[in-house]
């Protein structure tokens, strides 16, 4: 869920092994690993973000694959018994 919206559903874990939602992917990557040398994933912010927005997907601001599209209604993709609401599964 990211700001309020579910992006992505399935089964705990098939999305951690193979999340398919930019945000998924990038909150996977938040997942502690005693490892030094493994870098997190940093995300920009940008000064929109502090209002919210309900056309499009709410992620694209912070989304490394945003594209112009993803500013209007994102619909949500079935597939294999999984939702994602990303453009890249179209």
């Amino acid at each position: 869920m990211y700001k309020g919206e579910v992006v992505e559903s399935r089964y705990t874990d098939d999305v951690i092994k193979e999340p398919l939602h930019p945000y998924t992917k990038a909150l996977i990557t938040t997942i502690p690993n005693p490892d030094p040398y493994v870098k997190r994933t940093e995300l920009p912010v940008k000064e929109s973000q502090s209002k919210m927005t309900y056309e499009g997907c709410r992620f694209r601001d912070r989304c490394p694959w945003a594209t112009e599209k993803c500013a209007k209604d994102i619909p949500e993709i079935n597939m294999d018994n999984r939702m994602v609401k990303c453009i890249l599964h179209l």
